[in-house]
């Protein structure tokens, strides 16, 4: 193998299972002078590489692990994935600025507060999703603050017993002009509630 890079190898035992245009855009990247000053330090190009994995698994069904968000902020560009929600925190006299943490004991953690921008240290009026009921289906509409959503993954959920619950499905959330979504429950169950699951986007 001398001579050769991990990239030439990889071309190589996969070319027979491509098309002449498959090897051509892995050639380009992985083994061609496009990809000679590549290296996955920046965001930009570790979303190339992640994009690079997913044609390998999806064309060839490999098991291949992508970059995740919090790995390619901390491990390979070298800074504090959650700094957006420090420099949020940090607007506000917390005592505690934990993801957790909840000053004014309104029962909404500063997840939440962060999420939706209100501030943790004043008492918010109970975040209860008011439904209206349009053609068969309950709806309830919700604001998060846009330049946060890249730091949080928000799931609205449904239920019929309240214990075991199941994201809605994409195809029942609608983004509104102004920024706010709309999800929709089949009203078909005796019984059914709503939620929004938040958490951090790893």
């Amino acid at each position: 193998m001398t001579g050769s890079s991990l990239s030439d190898i990889l071309f190589q035992s996969i070319q027979s299972d491509l098309n002449e245009v498959d090897c051509v855009v892995i050639f380009l990247w992985l083994g061609g002078s496009l990809s000679q000053n590549f290296h996955p330090n920046t965001q930009g190009q570790a979303i190339v590489a992640n994009a690079i994995i997913a044609a390998l698994v999806d064309d060839l069904g490999y098991t291949v692990t992508p970059f995740g968000n919090r790995e390619i902020v901390e491990d390979l560009v070298g800074l504090d994935y959650d700094q957006i929600f420090h420099d949020w925190a940090a607007g506000y006299p917390l005592t505690d600025d934990s993801l957790t943490g909840d000053d004014d004991r309104d029962g909404l953690s500063n997840l939440l507060e962060f999420t939706f921008d209100l501030d943790p240290t004043q008492p918010d009026s109970p975040t209860r999703l008011e439904p209206s009921l349009v053609g068969g289906f309950f709806e309830f509409t919700y604001t998060p603050r846009a330049d946060h959503l890249g730091y949080v993954t928000i799931h609205p959920q449904s239920s019929t017993d309240a214990k075991s619950w199941d994201d809605i499905d994409v195809s029942n959330i609608t983004e509104n002009p102004n920024g706010s979504y709309t999800a929709r429950i089949a009203a078909s169950e005796p019984g059914v509630f709503g939620r929004l699951e938040i958490s951090v986007t790893e």
